[in-house]
């Protein structure tokens, strides 16, 4: 799973060459990629992973885990980022479709 984080930053990095280079066809081929990439990787932790870890870990400490991740996002990414990149998504996906 961790190798297809490499590959997710390598999709995005294409994409933004793409991008500077004005080259719909290659934006296009990196997002498709990167699109199937998530898709995948998110089944994969929500049939796999997130299976495994309700066996291991009892409510109090996901709710732990659950709590620390939302102070990191609080505290890194910043407030509301993760709302607007989702509604990003959601736009382009109107527009694009």
């Amino acid at each position: 799973m961790l190798k297809e984080h490499e590959e997710g930053r390598k999709y995005i990095a294409a994409m933004s060459e793409a991008l500077e280079a004005q080259d719909l066809l290659g934006f296009k081929q990196a997002a498709s990629g990167y699109r199937d990439l998530l898709r995948n990787h998110i089944e994969k932790e929500n049939q796999v992973l997130f299976v495994m870890a309700d066996k291991v870990l009892d409510e109090n400490k996901q709710d732990d885990m659950f709590e620390k991740f939302e102070q990191y996002e609080e505290s890194i990414i910043g407030h509301g980022v993760h709302e607007e990149l989702h509604a990003m998504i959601e736009r382009w996906a109107r527009e694009f479709q």
